[in-house]
């Protein structure tokens, strides 16, 4: 009910209020400090205050003009507790006489920090009017001595509430090189609690232990005026206070975040949060910078302003070791418990469930709040459907719905709780990755907040909240709420099916199809969203079967998150070789943490519980991984085209787009290298360049000999590698390694294995292992770097590639080092034994060469191969083919190889 006409009776009836003095008196045991406030000829306040004494406090390191002019700040916010019991329209300060600038300061603390009194109170004021100055001394600060300002390394001091947004900051600024001081004001049981699980103890705590004038308390129950006023405010002067006792330059760490700047009540200023809000704290800081003896080194900031309740919320589920014992709710506060039935236990459980089961989190707050019909009211004020929300610390309309999105797609794809029942989710609209631009963070501290949205959960038993990392949420806006099918359950299919169930660990929206038949089964019976392709299967099976755009990939979506952090390596051969040599040298030059992933073994989202803010991804990337990309790698390397997977593609274009996608998904920005050499890449780049919008940088092997030095430096034989290295370089360049730095990081690389790897030495025969040769360009490169090759194991799976390359160098190789024993395998090996008998006379020049079906045993091969190779020669394994008519993968063919070597 309105009180606006007790308010006006009251002004006339205490016409003034009276700031008239303050005490304090350092003593062993601490800092003692009252106030003398007064209000007519009967009414007298003596609030008070004391610091208890700590190893790290120097009260008497503080000039008497210091402390007089910080005691004083506070008993300038103290007073306004008292005054809004009768608002009297004049407030008389004895002790000091203030300018026009910081009486304009004192005015809009006491007019904005008291918007929530005067709203619930149904008082009408202005800010002309509400409350005006007088002075009686003359005294001012600026005729105080300014402290000297301290030289050493700054500490920072972090009030402790008690609740989430605390905690965060503490765990976060003890991961610093400086000093951290927790500071709590009158410590209850959450405070203490929280401190003990952070690792100090109640003798490591700056206390404050604030008393208020039970005069007070005594005259609200008689009908004074009572409402809200800027606690946050004067928690701000405490803290000044007390940073300047320890001494040192300090930086006063408050946990206020960006939510605190949006009003309580929609298209007003009125705002619970005021002396949160940024506003204020600019304000403050600028007031206390003027004010001489209230600087002393002493900065006030809160970390956590660029953050969203979403954005903390997330960070705090990872700190499991706080989640019994954390509180914030005020109606329990001292009791130190969830009371269970205000708007600030149901928000502070919504803002943390998309990161904590509902079981857990029923048994942190003793209770389901979300099936407590009771609270509609306060869900409908959280949630906007009424203009003002609930007078309490509590995050956005905007962050709530957000988060009760994610609750909804994570915990609850059936029955709902009663709150949800007919609630309509909306899309994500807070960003839990950035920071908000608006901050007084130092560059370091903005960076380890970044750092920290951008981390992976900590360890294995936080697998529980998986969701608390940002670039998770990503991948949830990117699947939410959609009917997924996981097309093929090999290694990418498991992994892509992990992710999900971390992401969404109760849906039952998500179905698994083995093969094709289970496949086409799926998509007669049901219409899906998202279909996640896995590289083995073509796209063209999916023609006719379900929409195209429905269509994706890990890769795709891996990249849609992570596009900024990635290397991309494609190639038809070389792609492996290459992206190894990239991460080793990177791994060695780099001060950050880099990643192998992709085609070469390791799915992408794999690597996600192992990723931080600066982590650099090198993926290898195969064409069946690359042809539904909607956004490619920031760094892009292609490194050759040639006829390859043709039974996957419907013709050799097709082929060759689907490896065109690394530069095609490029934006501005970013970087694309590719070999000039090579005539096929070189036409698609030039035939597409117009619409290529990134920069863009190609190389030859030309460039590559005259920048290398001696190949017989070099990790690696063979021109081809050596262009692999010279790639290698180039990339490395671009993230401002030195070349030479790059090449030496290089010499100790020993190469992977199946790739012209050396296995032993038998009879004096080295035998090579080149399994992964699966084209004919790559055999030849693996003759010419190898150059002492007597007999060459060839075939495998013929895929309907042209052949004929290959056969023509082994007819036309020069005699000083031609090959002179083929062992030919498979259908590969029939189609190019076919296409060299084509050429009679020069299979009868060479009637040296010799050719053995192996007819599927590599033993026999092998041993072949031993009996006709000469000491000093090489018998190398490389096929031209792929191994699919025998065996699992090239890894399975090369290991078989190696064995039968190893048993000679």
């Amino acid at each position: 009910m309105s009180k606006q006409r007790t308010f006006n009776t009251y002004r006339l009836t205490f016409p003034e209020f009276i700031y008239d003095s303050y005490q304090y008196d350092v003593q062993p045991q601490g800092l003692h400090i009252s106030f003398c406030f007064r209000l007519g000829p009967q009414i007298t306040f003596r609030p008070t205050a004391f610091i208890p004494a700590r190893p790290f406090l120097h009260p008497d390191r503080l000039s008497r003009d210091q402390l007089d002019a910080l005691v004083f700040h506070i008993g300038m916010i103290e007073l306004i507790s008292y005054w809004k019991a009768y608002c009297p329209p004049v407030v008389t300060v004895r002790p000091f006489r203030l300018s026009e600038q910081q009486i304009a300061f004192w005015k809009k603390i006491y007019y904005n920090g008291l918007g929530e009194f005067f709203f619930t109170n149904q008082i009408t004021t202005s800010y002309d009017d509400f409350l005006n100055f007088r002075f009686d001394t003359d005294r001012e600060l600026t005729e105080l001595q300014a402290p000297d300002a301290p030289k050493a390394d700054y500490q920072y001091l972090v009030p402790i509430g008690g609740g989430k947004d605390s905690v965060v900051t503490l765990e976060l600024l003890k991961q610093t090189s400086h000093d951290v001081i927790p500071l709590i004001m009158n410590p209850r049981g959450a405070t203490r609690a929280c401190i003990e699980r952070a690792g100090y103890t109640m003798d490591d705590v700056l206390t404050i232990e604030r008393r208020l004038d039970n005069r007070l308390l005594e005259l609200n129950s008689r009908g004074a005026l009572n409402g809200h006023t800027p606690f946050s405010a004067m928690l701000a002067f405490y803290t000044l206070l007390a940073a300047a006792l320890t001494g040192k330059p300090c930086r006063i760490a408050l946990s206020n975040e960006n939510s605190a700047n949006e009003s309580t009540v929609a298209g007003s200023s009125v705002n619970h949060q005021y002396s949160k809000s940024l506003e204020f704290e600019d304000d403050f800081r600028a007031y206390a910078a003027a004010c001489a003896p209230l600087q002393a080194g002493v900065e006030y900031f809160s970390f956590l302003r660029p953050l969203s309740e979403l954005q903390i919320a997330m960070l705090f589920a990872r700190h499991e070791h706080y989640h019994d014992v954390f509180r914030s709710c005020n109606v329990g506060s001292k009791q130190d418990i969830w009371c269970g039935h205000c708007a600030k236990c149901l928000f502070a459980f919504i803002i943390l469930s998309p990161f904590i089961a509902p079981e857990r989190l029923a048994q942190m707050f003793g209770k389901s709040m979300l099936d407590d019909e009771t609270l509609r009211h306060e869900f409908d004020q959280l949630t906007g459907h009424e203009a003002t929300k609930p007078f309490e610390c509590v995050g956005t309309v905007s962050e709530v719905n957000d988060a009760l999105a994610m609750t909804l797609a994570r915990w609850y794809p059936d029955e709902r709780p009663a709150l949800l029942r007919n609630y309509q989710p909306q899309p994500l609209a807070t960003p839990l990755d950035r920071l908000a631009p608006q901050h007084n963070l130092l560059p370091d501290e903005a960076a380890l907040l970044q750092g920290a949205l951008l981390a992976s959960p900590s360890s294995p038993q936080t697998a529980a909240y998986d969701l608390a990392f940002s670039r998770s949420i990503q991948f949830f806006n990117l699947l939410a709420f959609r009917r997924i099918l996981i097309a093929g359950y090999g290694r990418e299919g498991k992994s892509n099916h992990a992710l999900l169930q971390r992401l969404f660990p109760r849906s039952n929206a998500i179905d698994i199809a083995h093969n094709d038949e289970e496949i086409i089964a799926a998509l007669q019976s049901c219409t899906y969203d998202l279909i996640l392709k896995s590289p083995g299967i073509p796209t063209a099976f999916f023609d006719g079967r379900c929409s195209p755009a429905s269509l994706s990939s890990q890769t795709d979506l891996f990249l849609a998150v992570y596009h900024d952090q990635t290397i991309g390596i494609t190639g038809t051969k070389g792609k492996s070789t290459t992206a190894s040599l990239i991460h080793h040298l990177l791994s060695r030059c780099l001060d950050r943490q880099v990643l192998l992933a992709g085609n070469i073994g390791l799915p992408l989202f794999d690597t996600i519980p192992h990723i931080d803010a600066r982590t650099l991804f090198v993926a290898e990337l195969s064409c069946h991984q690359l042809e539904l990309l909607h956004r490619a790698p920031h760094i892009g390397l292609l490194l050759n085209l040639y006829q390859e997977h043709l039974d996957h593609y419907r013709s050799y274009d097709d082929y060759k787009m689907a490896k065109f996608q690394l530069a095609l998904r490029q934006q501005a920005g970013d970087y694309f290298i590719y070999c000039a050499d090579n005539a096929e890449l070189a036409a698609l780049v030039d035939a597409h360049r117009a619409t290529l919008s990134q920069q863009i940088e190609a190389y030859t092997l030309d460039q590559a000999q005259r920048a290398l030095p001696d190949p017989e430096l070099l990790p690696l034989r063979g021109a081809h590698n050596h262009a692999n290295i010279y790639a290698a370089t180039r990339v490395a360049a671009h993230l401002g390694i030195d070349i030479a730095q790059a090449l030496a990081a290089l010499y100790d690389f020993n190469g992977l294995e199946h790739r012209l790897e050396f296995v032993a030495t038998r009879d004096g025969i080295d035998f090579y292992n080149d399994s992964i040769s699966t084209i004919p360009q790559t055999t030849i490169a693996a003759l010419e770097a190898l150059q002492n090759v007597e007999t060459l194991i060839l075939g495998g799976f013929d895929r309907g590639i042209d052949y004929s390359p290959l056969a023509t160098y082994l007819l036309h190789q020069p005699l000083g080092v031609a090959v002179h024993n083929l062992v030919l395998v498979g259908s590969a090996g029939q189609s190019i034994w076919r296409l060299m008998e084509q050429e009679p006379a020069a299979c009868q020049q060479r009637n040296v060469l010799q050719h053995f079906e192996a007819d599927y045993s590599m033993a026999d091969a092998v041993r072949f191969a031993h009996r006709h190779t000469a000491s000093g020669k090489v018998c190398l394994l490389s096929p031209a083919a792929s191994s699919y008519d025998h065996y699992k993968n090239f890894e399975a063919r090369g290991a078989d190889y190696k064995n039968c070597v190893n048993q000679l």
